[in-house]
């Protein structure tokens, strides 16, 4: 997904997706060491995939809470 489609998630979203990313990374990391996985690229593709939703997350995290620290 693009960050720009990331962005419209909410983050109970955001969170599930960054779930399924990492399901799908350690599978495809267990699936390279067993030497089953045929399309290596899909390694760093889902790396910075979730590189990108943590990233997010974190900006919505201190988003919500410099909220509250307006002086």
């Amino acid at each position: 997904m693009e960050p720009k489609e990331l962005r419209a998630l909410t983050l109970p979203e955001l969170k599930e997706k960054e779930n399924e990313i990492e399901k799908e990374l350690f599978s495809l990391k267990f699936k390279k060491e067993t030497n089953q996985l045929k399309q290596t690229h899909l390694l760093p593709i889902k790396k910075r995939e979730l590189a990108t939703i943590k990233t997010i997350i974190t900006e919505l995290s201190n988003e919500g809470a410099n909220k509250g620290k307006r002086s």
